[in-house]
């Protein structure tokens, strides 16, 4: 269901898209701000790229 709304482009898709990726940054950034993480180039990135790698390892799990 959430692999559907998420390759449809369906709002609800965009919608947990965005709420994830905000997540996301907000945790990387207190993660860098504690020094659990080293300082990021570009955490915008950084984080998207997370978040596709976890996202993909979860809607492609039949195949892993």
């Amino acid at each position: 269901y959430i692999g559907r709304a998420l390759q449809d482009d369906a709002e609800m898709g965009r919608a947990w898209f965005d709420d994830l990726y905000r997540r996301t940054r907000s945790a990387m950034a207190e993660m860098e701000a504690s020094a659990t993480i080293r300082p990021l180039d570009d955490p915008a990135m950084a984080a998207a790229l997370l978040l596709a790698m976890d996202l993909g390892m979860a809607l492609l799990r039949p195949h892993v």
